[in-house]
């Protein structure tokens, strides 16, 4: 049972990673950062995860 409900969790978070992805190539990365700031702004919620980094910074 505990192995079923784990498969079962994993499957669930693939499919929403899987629809996060699908939509961020449909609306392009600009705009998929520009959607989660103003979620974040109006929820005030943190979603930095969600965030495409578009630039590696250099340290």
């Amino acid at each position: 049972m505990c192995i079923q409900s784990y498969y079962n969790h994993n499957k669930k978070n693939q499919e929403l990673e899987f629809d996060l992805l699908s939509e961020m190539r449909k609306i392009g990365i600009k705009k998929w950062n520009e959607k989660v700031q103003k979620i974040y702004n109006t929820k005030k919620i943190k979603l930095k995860n969600l965030y495409v980094q578009t630039k590696q910074k250099n340290y």
